[in-house]
């Protein structure tokens, strides 16, 4: 340690370094500046000036005539000698006391008295006079932020850990969360508000929501902020209603802060800021919103009073938006969401003495206006509004802080970036089932094809498939389908391949329904069939050499055991002869010998089941007659539905 010896002059002298100080008879003021061990005997007269407030100090009785302050973070320590009868000055950067070393052998410090060593001074007890320390202290700032952990996973928590430099004990530290898609329900916390810091340190837990949306990893921003000096912060301010309050341009509305508001040079703290005009109300039932527009924000008679000067009452201090989300509440309507976009004017923060410090609003506010606060009524007293808009009663409740300043003090500010890792586990949805085409002809080897839109579902994940109407696998080639598979571009496919039957069914209409899991179905638009058959008649075993004539109508047969005969008369190139239920491909069609014209009759004829039916056909022209014994000619004659062999 330097030892620094004084000449005897009544002098001021600045300490930077570490020192052991003597002095002389004459009247001396040490400065001694932030960070060096100093060590002095002070005589009568003399005055001491330390850097730090007295908070920052821990001032103990270490000897017998031994005085030592050291700082918070322990890196201090200043000594001072303290003899009988000589009193001395000592001032921090908030304020000035005494010490001396009465007769008793007692040092006191201000009020309080250290009659042992050990001993200590209980600052709450020690009231301090107004001179402050004249040593140029060092200037209070945020040294650094950090969080732990850092990425954090939904569903945890990080801790966000404040360090600063030469800020007071119990002064706070104003933050504010933003962040793209950020919002309330991301965190189980408010997204704004302040952190105390004790010897230089504060630390806030922000837990994160596991919620079930795939939003992939994202950001927030904590926005940091110190006033070094008064400060005023608007924070989840509420909106209420009292009809009592009505009167001159005052609606009733009234704009009031979640806490008591302290405002330099009020007398006292305010809740009440403001009273508020008269809205212009504009409410959609069907969309479920209204607008609260055109409201001046009136100085409240309270904050008016607090100011010392009643005539502000009603001062004009800035304008309001209200753009809420609606939901039904009997016949009215509760206002559940949306966003109250403040500005406050220049002039009327001027009458205060205040300006803007830190903007921690998590919402866009309105067009022209300054603060997004955002409407979070989870209470059980929401605001109600008939559907004209005129206020039944309730609050608007709100998430946000602006904070303000006294003129001319300076704010310290720092961020620190945390992402999030989603931890969602993704839930696939069908969002839209379409088609192609919504009218399909009965005819062979049309089709349908439906798109199944999906969101959050991966490739190869089953898409179960719901068929309502007049459909069914009689209608098809194949079977319906009861699930499909995703695939790329998160979309699923379906074709449908409709058969032509000879039922006469009219038109008949289905939709398609597909859903992933055990989500409610998606429905597609309605698809109709149109019948482009005309009607059938079946021949049992027992109408064996039945005749039927053509132009009545197409005619099916049904094979079954026996052999049995048909004739068909009046059977020309319009005419459709199906055959249905043959399905062994041993069938054959034998031709009759007979091969004039007018009439032939041909056989179809299944060896495994030993079934025969001969069919003649009347009235039929040469060229027909040779058509009947190729089939691919028979096709041709009578067309490609003709003969049908199923």
């Amino acid at each position: 340690m330097n030892t620094l010896i004084l000449d005897g002059s009544d002098q001021q002298l600045s300490v930077g370094f570490d020192s052991d100080v003597q002095g002389s008879a004459g009247s001396e003021t040490l400065l001694i500046e932030d960070g060096p061990n100093v060590s002095f005997t002070p005589q009568s007269g003399d005055r001491v000036d330390v850097a730090q407030p007295l908070a920052n100090y821990t001032i103990a009785r270490t000897g017998l005539t031994e005085l030592t302050l050291t700082d918070s973070d322990g890196n201090e320590a200043i000594k001072l000698t303290v003899n009988t009868g000589e009193d001395f000055e000592l001032r921090f950067a908030n304020g000035n006391t005494t010490v001396n070393l009465n007769n008793n052998q007692e040092i006191t410090v201000g009020s309080e008295v250290l009659a042992e060593t050990g001993d200590e001074v209980n600052e709450e007890n020690l009231q301090l006079g107004p001179d402050e320390s004249e040593v140029g202290g060092a200037e209070p700032s945020i040294s650094n932020v950090d969080a732990d952990p850092d990425p954090v996973d939904e569903g945890s928590s990080t801790t966000l850990t404040v360090n600063t430099s030469d800020i007071d004990d119990g002064a706070t530290v104003n933050y504010g969360l933003t962040g793209n898609g950020i919002n309330a329900v991301d965190f189980d916390g408010p997204l704004s508000g302040s952190i105390e810091i004790n010897n230089n340190s504060g630390t806030l837990e922000l837990p994160v929501v596991a919620d079930e949306a795939t939003e992939g990893q994202e950001t927030f921003t904590a926005n940091l902020s110190f006033v070094d000096g008064a400060q005023a912060a608007v924070e989840d301010p509420i909106i209420g209603f009292d009809e009592s309050r009505a009167g001159g341009d005052a609606s009733g509305f009234f704009l009031e802060n979640a806490s008591p508001l302290n405002v330099p040079d009020a007398s006292s703290e305010v809740s009440i800021l403001a009273d508020a005009s008269a809205p212009e109300v504009a409410v959609d039932a069907a969309n479920g919103t209204a607008t609260l527009s055109g409201i001046d924000l009136l100085l409240s008679p309270e904050l008016a009073l607090a100011l010392g000067d009643d005539s502000l009452a009603g001062t004009d201090i800035g304008d309001v938006q209200i753009d809420a989300e609606l939901t039904p509440s009997g016949d009215n309507f509760a206002v559940s969401g949306g966003t109250t976009s403040v500005s406050l004017a220049a002039s009327a923060l001027e009458t205060l003495g205040l300006e803007l410090a830190a903007n921690n609003t998590p919402d866009e506010p309105a067009a022209g206006l300054d603060f997004g606060f955002s409407i979070n009524n989870d209470d059980d007293n929401p605001l109600v509004v008939a559907p004209d808009g005129t206020p039944v009663g309730g609050d608007v409740n709100h998430s946000g802080q602006a904070v303000l300043k006294e003129a001319g003090a300076e704010v310290i500010e720092a961020t620190e970036e945390v992402a999030i890792n989603d931890t969602s586990v993704a839930v696939g949805e069908v969002t839209e089932v379409s088609s192609d085409v919504a009218t399909v002809n009965e005819t062979d080897n049309n089709t349908v094809n439906f798109t199944i839109e999906t969101e959050n579902a991966s490739e190869g994940d089953t898409v179960n498939l719901i068929f309502d109407g007049d459909i069914d696998a009689d209608d098809i080639e194949g079977e319906l389908p009861q699930e499909t598979s995703v695939g790329p571009n998160n979309q699923a496919s379906v074709e449908l391949s409709f058969a032509a039957d000879s039922s006469d069914e009219g038109p008949e209409n289905f939709t398609l329904s597909a859903a992933i899991g055990e989500e409610d179905p998606i429905a597609s638009g309605q698809i109709t069939v149109e019948d482009t058959s005309t009607s059938t008649q079946a021949v049992e075993p027992e109408n064996d050499s039945t005749s039927f004539d053509a132009t009545t109508g197409d005619l099916t047969f049904d094979f079954a055991t026996g052999n049995y005969g048909v004739a068909i008369n009046g059977f020309d190139g319009s005419d459709v002869l199906d055959v249905a239920d043959l399905n062994n491909p041993g069938v054959t069609v034998l031709p009759d010998q007979d091969q004039q014209d007018g009439e032939q009759t041909i056989a179809f004829d299944d060896p495994e089941n030993g079934n025969i039916v001969n069919v003649t056909l009347g009235d039929l022209t040469s060229e027909q007659d040779s058509a009947i014994f190729n089939q691919p000619t028979f096709i041709e004659e009578f067309g490609e539905d003709s003969l049908v062999l199923s």
